[in-house]
């Protein structure tokens, strides 16, 4: 089985939301979100941390993630109608 594992540094996480004071973490996230089994929302597999990592395993997806997709995109920015179909799967 393929898998894509998301290897997240602590110290980098905790500086980011430090800032604002907001508690984060992205492992909870993703199982509360996995729980509602959505299909917009990718499978978690795993998820784990030692001292320095936060790991997060998950379904691997060929097509790459969000980010890659916008950016391959030819008409920049997206036309109105296909944004709202994105903004409506991420809601």
């Amino acid at each position: 089985m393929k898998v894509a594992i998301k290897l997240m540094a602590k110290h980098t996480i905790n500086r980011i939301f430090s800032d604002n004071g907001q508690p984060f973490s992205e492992l909870d996230i993703m199982l509360e979100c996995s729980k509602a089994q959505c299909s917009n929302i990718i499978e978690l597999i795993e998820g784990f941390e030692d001292p320095q990592y936060l790991y997060i395993v998950t379904k691997f997806v060929p097509a790459g993630d969000l980010l890659n997709y916008l950016v391959k995109q030819a008409i920049q920015p997206l036309p109105e109608s296909h944004a709202k179909k994105i903004m409506l799967q991420i809601c």
